[in-house]
């Protein structure tokens, strides 16, 4: 291998599990598997969905899947 080839960097994905909270109606996370990296998104359990998934959307990443309680992003560079 020569000095300027460069081996392609993996994507990035993130899948979130989350379901409503029956006191505040609002979406949180239940858990968050990241493989690679997602900052600064912080994926905490409790935290709330929307805010996560914007900002996994600000950040590059892509909607793959979206189910009822399962979000899916991907980042590819």
């Amino acid at each position: 291998m020569s000095k300027n080839e460069r081996i392609p960097r993996p994507p990035d994905a993130v899948t979130i599990v989350y379901e409503r909270n029956p006191f505040t109606q609002q979406l949180q996370i239940i858990s968050a598997c990241v493989i690679g990296n997602a900052p600064p998104c912080h994926l905490k359990s409790g935290s709330d969905v929307n805010a996560a998934g914007h900002c996994m959307l600000n950040n590059g990443f892509k909607l793959i899947c979206n189910t009822t309680s399962v979000m899916t992003f991907e980042r590819s560079y």
